[in-house]
């Protein structure tokens, strides 16, 4: 019977690594494989690895800077790609895939494991993909507030917000959801207590790879949605943006494929790295006249744009932020903007 998780990593990261292979270890129940002596190099070592490979069905490739400058991670990742396991990216740290190992790795799942809503997934799915029975989960100390059940006060609403409240200053923030599908309608109060909160910000990551939610509405008293909202949302189709945002925060709509059309409000200044990343069913993007920057790989491998208009008062445009956009033929760019070498794809005229 094959055994069940490699972990691959960089030695760089053990404690943190390790760290995670015994929570896995622990909550799941099973004992991941990794590599704990730190064994340099050499024939032997090669052997070892090559061996654990190909008696793990799946790896966990902690993704960090160190990972993916190191030769032994990025050999062992390649092997796996190249046996057919199943891969899944595990981001410890923030970092910013290299275009390399993005044209060879995106395709594979990733889970942020600082993200308690992916983290928590994650568990999940090594347990489904084991048949292994869900344990009792472990008390977790100063808990938040339990989910508001926005379904008994709105019947648009779908399924259960989670908030985190701030007492002091009477506001919440939406930190996640209790349900993977639906239409979600963000109400713009929520109560705890018989206390009234106003919903001002989406916390990082909170409908991360919500992979069913088709369609979301935000209300005009969010004033902050974080990193990573929405990201790896696959079926959300359509989204409307509350008017006092002043930023697309990096990742936000990441690979949200199914998405068509994205209305970008008045106010907005800055769209982030990676924004609109991968969305390749997008077609219609509307930017209000406040956008100044467009960052780093913003619109990337939106493959079905065709147009774009750019606010005359856009600065900068950054490092492949309508790279792969092959449809996109000509656009119009303020004579003033800082534009990157390769901000648009080569086959687009810019004028």
């Amino acid at each position: 019977m094959a055994k069940e998780i490699f972990i691959s990593y960089s030695r760089k990261d053990f404690d943190r690594v390790k760290a995670i292979k015994d929570e896995i270890d622990r909550e799941v129940g099973i004992d991941c494989w990794m590599d704990l002596d730190g064994v340099e190099s050499g024939d032997l070592f090669k052997k070892v690895i090559i061996k654990a490979i190909n008696e793990h069905d799946t790896m966990l490739f902690m993704l960090s800077a160190n990972s993916m400058a190191s030769t032994w991670a990025m050999d062992e990742l390649n092997f796996a790609k190249y046996k057919g396991k199943r891969v899944v990216l595990v981001y410890i740290e923030p970092c910013t895939m290299s275009d390399e190992f993005y044209f060879d790795f995106h395709k594979y799942d990733t889970i942020d494991w600082n993200n308690p809503l992916q983290h928590n997934k994650l568990l999940d799915n090594i347990r489904s993909w084991f048949n292994l029975a869900p344990q009792k989960p472990t008390p977790i100390q100063n808990t938040h507030p339990a989910p508001t059940p926005v379904s008994q006060a709105n019947p648009n609403y779908y399924g259960y917000l989670e908030f985190e409240y701030n007492a002091t200053l009477k506001r919440a923030m939406v930190k996640g959801v209790g349900t993977t599908g639906g239409d979600i309608v963000i109400p713009p109060i929520t109560y705890l207590n018989s206390i009234k909160y106003d919903v001002t910000e989406i916390m990082r990551f909170a409908f991360s790879d919500c992979d069913g939610i088709t369609s979301i509405i935000i209300p005009d008293s969010v004033k902050h949605i974080h990193m990573g909202a929405f990201k790896n949302c696959r079926h959300l189709e359509s989204v409307h943006l509350p008017s006092g945002i002043s930023e697309i925060e990096d990742y936000t709509f990441q690979n949200c494929g199914s998405l068509v059309e994205i209305n970008i409000p008045e106010g907005v200044q800055r769209i982030g790295d990676c924004a609109f990343h991968h969305d390749r069913s997008l077609t219609k993007v509307t930017l209000p006249s406040s956008v100044k920057s467009i960052e780093m790989w913003a619109f990337r491998d939106c493959a079905r744009l065709e147009d774009i208009n750019i606010p005359k008062g856009v600065t900068s445009i950054g490092n492949g932020a309508f790279s792969d956009c092959h449809n996109l033929r000509r656009v119009d760019v303020p004579a003033a903007a800082d534009i990157a070498a390769n901000a648009f794809p080569n086959t687009c005229q810019v004028h």
